[in-house]
């Protein structure tokens, strides 16, 4: 853990219109923290855990369309979440099991 001579040293403090000094803001919350992106992020974080798991079951096109997404929008969920696995195509995915 860095400590506060550390940090000063690293980014100049300038603060903000509710206080002039962001390490010892008494604020809970940095006004600078978009919330709507923070949700956003969250939001997708955990609709992409419900494609990988449901993708153990469905196929990329019947994923598409539960979640309302791209094909290419799975395809990359899937990739990104099994890294070392990446440079296989996903094409044995595209259509349903019989």
């Amino acid at each position: 853990m860095q400590t506060v001579v550390e940090l000063n040293r690293l980014a100049k403090d300038t603060g903000c219109s509710e206080y002039d000094d962001c390490l010892t803001c008494p604020l809970p919350e940095c006004i600078y923290v978009d919330k709507y992106l923070t949700k956003t992020a969250l939001l997708r974080a955990n609709r992409n855990e419900e494609i990988r798991q449901a993708a153990k079951e469905l196929s990329l096109v019947e994923l598409a369309s539960l979640f309302n997404v791209s094909l290419r929008t799975v395809q990359r969920v899937i990739r990104d979440a099994n890294p070392l696995q990446s440079t296989q195509p996903l094409t044995h995915l595209r259509n349903p099991p019989a």
